[in-house]
């Protein structure tokens, strides 16, 4: 049973910023008690909320606790994990890379500690983990080839992400090459120059997650990842590593290596949750999911 609620998780809310002016009225309609708010995530310096708020919408909510006086100084002057986010959406806004926020909120929790949070509209297909480890072979093979497509385009737009586990994107409804988000802005930075380096990364977060949740890739679904991450930073990036990754044969034995070095791979909490929690209300995709939905 998911953890719902009737009446405003968040009160006092207050829109920061917002992409556009009709998204400036968000406040007054997350302050009603029309909305129902599904707890997805609950972590300890913040939650993620899914508010469904009827003939508005369903949004996703993070939230980050302004703990302490330095955590109330970053809410203060935009430097917390929240503005940075939104930046960053506003930053690819026209990419088609993200989930764009529409709004910057500051609000308190219905408990009373004061949050910093992000609203963004919920996308309503299934995330990347879902799809690459489905019974569907052809579907997991698919959803291979859109994230290294994803990841190449992510470089050309000379950014990358720390923090590139595939329940951190989603599908903005069927499994599709261009519908590919990613949801969970807080880990992007800029590139700088490190192509090899940051796709390494990102490949590696991705095999590690499948692994931690005990559902490792199919064979010819890792080996389809592997050919369109490497194709992502393109031969001539990879020549600049140390240890020369000139194949894609080689890439794949080091993202192996790392692999193994990290650790035990399962995750402090259990990325199924969420969506577990979001089929308890309306099914896995909501109501009115998009028909086209491949899942």
């Amino acid at each position: 049973m998911a953890d719902w609620r009737r009446g405003p998780a968040l009160t006092n809310v207050r829109v920061v910023k917002a992409i556009d002016a009709k998204h400036a009225n968000l406040a007054e309609l997350l302050s009603t008690s029309d909305v129902r708010w599904t707890a997805l995530v609950e972590q300890p310096r913040g939650d993620v909320w899914l508010a469904d708020a009827r003939s508005a919408g369903r949004w996703i909510i993070k939230s980050e606790r302004s703990i302490g006086s330095k955590g109330r100084w970053r809410s203060a002057f935009g430097r917390g994990p929240r503005a940075k986010a939104y930046r960053w959406g506003q930053a690819l806004s026209t990419s088609s890379l993200v989930a764009v926020p529409a709004a910057l909120l500051a609000a308190r929790e219905a408990d009373g500690p004061r949050v910093e949070a992000t609203i963004t509209p919920e996308l309503r297909g299934p995330t990347l983990l879902e799809a690459l480890t489905h019974e569907d072979i052809d579907i997991a093979r698919h959803a291979a080839e859109y994230a290294g497509n994803h990841a190449q385009r992510l470089l050309a737009q000379n950014v990358w992400n720390r923090d590139h586990k595939p329940s951190n994107l989603a599908f903005d409804g069927a499994v599709e090459r261009d519908r590919l988000r990613l949801v969970d802005l807080d880990g992007l930075r800029p590139l700088a120059g490190r192509e090899h380096r940051a796709v390494l990364r990102m490949l590696v977060s991705m095999v590690i997650e499948t692994l931690g949740v005990g559902r490792p890739l199919e064979p010819t679904v890792r080996w389809r990842l592997d050919h369109a991450f490497y194709n992502a930073a393109g031969p001539k990036g990879w020549e600049l590593l140390d240890d020369e990754i000139n194949s894609i044969e080689r890439l794949t034995s080091r993202v192996d290596q790392l692999v193994a070095g990290h650790g035990d791979p399962t995750p402090k909490r259990d990325p199924f949750e969420a969506e577990r929690r979001r089929a308890a209300i309306s099914g896995a995709f909501g109501d009115d999911a998009d028909p086209g939905h491949t899942l």
